[in-house]
């Protein structure tokens, strides 16, 4: 790995040891520190192979998001969105079958990215 110090968001490593097998976690905090290299060298690699939306995928995202006065607002609301769904499965996006109720729990209502998504 670079000498880049990548942060891992504790709730992706608390994802990864949620989902671990039993047999293979003697103990949490063994797998954290177990996970977390895995999760670092992902991580750094995207952080180097960023992946871009192409044309089409902006153009969509930028049809669900309503013009704000804000830039900064409307950019961070275009970021957010393409984050929640770079990582979807082609024919599995939220908008092929409603947002499930988890993702729909995450996703902040107030900055309206669950309308925009519908």
């Amino acid at each position: 790995m670079s000498d880049k110090k990548i942060v891992v968001p504790e709730g992706m490593l608390e994802a990864v040891v949620a989902v671990s097998p039993q047999a293979d976690r003697p103990s949490r905090e063994f797998a954290r520190e177990f996970y977390r290299p895995l999760l670092e060298a992902a991580l750094e690699w995207l952080s180097e192979h960023p992946i871009v939306p192409i044309d089409k995928e902006v153009e969509e995202i930028l049809d669900k998001v309503e013009p704000y006065r804000n830039w900064p607002e409307m950019v961070k609301r275009v970021v957010e969105i393409w984050q929640r769904q770079m990582f979807i499965a082609p024919g599995s996006h939220p908008n092929d079958n409603k947002i499930n109720k988890e993702l729909a729990d995450l996703l902040r209502p107030e900055m309206g990215i669950v309308e925009a998504m519908n």
